[in-house]
């Protein structure tokens, strides 16, 4: 007469065990084992309300173990909806939010700087500054989107995120400028002053000269005691 003794067990979730690969796997076992243990609750509810009004002392007991696997199963539900809410925070986290990569913003060093790579190395800065600015635009977009949900625990949580990467973005693209800032630097010392008598680049280090002023870059200064032009000595 009874056919609910066997009761679905529902077990925590491990938020560090889900992935983009079971992802769906694992929300569509969640949303199986909810609508059982739903389905079961409501015919165990449908016998305790046929036995309500019974004065038969068999049913009366069996009503007592009706309302305790009734309770059962109400906290195994109880489990289930914890772990949709694990389940919707990571679907927040790591589908919906996209911008857990980090971008990388190293310090420009002047002394590798040169005519040589200078387009290539403006591009690439030009480049980060863009997806930089592109990221925080995206993230404030979706923090207006959160504060609609402000109730929302796993929204809060991922709030405090997003503010926090906020900030960090905000910092790198500092940092960008800064690089951009050297970048300026090394064309603002491109003039003939600063160029070499012998190599006839710019280099980054001009600081010998003989005394008739002909200025000499270290990298060809290595192998000569004496200035080629004028035989003077550095």
């Amino acid at each position: 007469m009874y056919p609910y003794r066997i009761i679905k067990t529902a077990r925590s979730l491990n938020p560090y065990q889900i992935n983009e690969i079971n992802y769906d796997f694992v929300q569509k076992n969640q949303e199986s084992l909810y609508n059982k243990l739903n389905t079961q609750l409501n015919s165990i509810k449908k016998i305790m309300e046929a036995i309500v009004s019974s004065i038969d002392y068999v049913y009366q007991y069996q009503y007592i173990q009706l309302e305790k696997d009734a309770n059962n199963i109400k906290t195994l539900i109880t489990q289930v909806e914890d772990n949709f809410k694990i389940l919707k925070e990571y679907r927040y986290q790591i589908l919906i939010y996209p911008y857990k990569y980090v971008i990388t913003v190293p310090l420009l060093n002047q002394n590798e700087i040169n005519n040589e790579n200078y387009d290539q190395i403006q591009k690439v800065q030009e480049d980060i500054r863009n997806k930089l600015n592109t990221r925080l635009k995206s993230i404030n977009e979706i923090i207006s989107n959160l504060l609609r949900n402000e109730n929302n625990n796993v929204c809060k949580l991922l709030h405090i995120q997003l503010v926090t990467d906020v900030n960090h973005t905000k910092i790198q693209i500092a940092q960008v400028n800064d690089n951009f800032k050297i970048l300026e630097e090394h064309l603002s010392g491109n003039t003939e002053d600063n160029i070499c008598s012998i190599c006839c680049t710019y280099p980054n280090s001009v600081v010998l000269s003989c005394s008739i002023y002909h200025k000499i870059c270290t990298n060809c200064e290595i192998e000569l005691d004496r200035c080629p032009f004028c035989r003077a000595l550095f």
